[in-house]
């Protein structure tokens, strides 16, 4: 459990596995913050695009930039499909339709590319989900760590807003803690524990950290490991992760800084 921040960050950042909010991506994968990229001539440059792998929905609009060139430089953007997806010469993309194109920045000859593959929006929060769900099975060892990723991963992701399903937290990028709370749900049955999004306003808090607060509304995931029952958040945009159990928390983090209240016997 000690090691959870570093594990939960390596997976969050290093799956930033492509949500897309219809102004800017939220969630993307292999971003353009690895400034090394190779070229279409196969070098590596300061070059590269702020998103290079995309999970999309029709509708949605975004736009990519071309880092590391000087401010007016001349690069042109170009599409693989226009029936798919748009792209102006200032890297603005609407997606269109379902199916997969390829967003092309040319400069000073030579060509960055960013992969979008676009679903509808049930499927595409799926797949989100689903990869989430792989990486952080992968990534992190413990069931403990497990859950509480996939929480940090959701409520650190997203903002909160006026959604209620996990498809519109995906499509919009911001949703209400039921919508990130089915979100979360969906990412820990994908690793095959038993989740669900549960009403929580009603819960005696001496079973949380002190101090937090929910509102007359508040939902949260119920999740099952080992024929235990076990509690996390999915509130976008909330500071604080938590792990309880029915009577009390047994880890919980603000701020960068966790707390561990109880070692479970090593869960």
């Amino acid at each position: 459990m000690k090691k959870f921040l570093a594990s939960v960050l390596t997976a969050a950042m290093a799956l930033s596995l492509a949500v897309i909010a219809p102004a800017a991506p939220a969630f993307a994968a292999e971003s353009g913050t690895e400034t090394q990229q190779e070229t279409s001539s196969g070098q590596t440059d300061q070059i590269s695009l702020n998103y290079k792998d995309l999970i999309a929905s029709p509708g949605q609009k975004f736009t990519l930039k071309l880092n590391g060139v000087k401010k007016g430089s001349k690069v042109k953007y170009k599409t693989t499909k226009k029936s798919v997806a748009s792209v102006s010469q200032k890297g603005k993309v609407k997606i269109k339709k379902t199916g997969t194109v390829y967003i092309k920045a040319v400069y000073k000859k030579k060509t960055y590319k960013c992969r979008i593959r676009v679903y509808s929006k049930k499927k595409a929060a799926n797949v989100y989900a689903k990869t989430m769900a792989k990486y952080i099975k992968k990534n992190c060892k413990k069931d403990s760590d497990r859950l509480l990723a996939a929480s940090y991963a959701v409520m650190s992701g997203f903002q909160y807003g006026n959604h209620y399903t996990a498809e519109d937290l995906f499509y919009y990028g911001s949703g209400t803690c039921v919508a990130g709370s089915k979100m979360v749900a969906k990412i820990l049955n994908y690793m095959g524990y038993k989740a669900k999004c549960r009403f929580a306003a009603k819960d005696k808090m001496s079973r949380y950290p002190q101090g937090i607060m929910f509102g007359s509304d508040h939902h949260n995931v119920q999740v099952k490991v080992k024929g235990k029952t076990y509690y996390v958040d999915g509130n976008p945009g909330m500071p604080m992760v938590y792990l309880t159990t029915s009577k009390k928390p047994i880890y919980y983090e603000i701020g960068g800084w966790g707390v561990i209240t109880d070692e479970r016997n090593g869960f």
